[in-house]
């Protein structure tokens, strides 16, 4: 079985973005931040749903995927510098 993108994605870009230095307490506050997002996001969604309308539940949706890209963003001004190729 080979890995996903999802899968090689979760254990590279840490270490690209925030460096070997405590590479496991941060991969493991990203994973726990990422369970209980993922854990909340069923009962938001149907909180939503139920409080309001539908179509207020897909705003919501819309709204947190906006925020997923706006972080998205930030955290690319975060890379490292490229480094050059020699001769290039």
């Amino acid at each position: 079985m080979t890995p996903s993108p999802l899968t090689i994605g979760l254990g590279v870009l840490p270490l690209y973005y925030f460096g070997t230095v405590d590479y496991g307490r941060t991969t493991g506050i990203l994973s726990g931040v990422r369970m209980v997002l993922s854990a909340a996001a069923p009962v938001s969604i149907v909180f939503v749903s139920e409080r309001a309308s539908a179509g207020a539940a897909i705003l919501f949706l819309l709204g947190a995927a906006g925020t997923a890209a706006e972080t998205m963003a930030l955290l690319s001004r975060l890379a490292p510098p490229t480094r050059e190729e020699p001769g290039s």
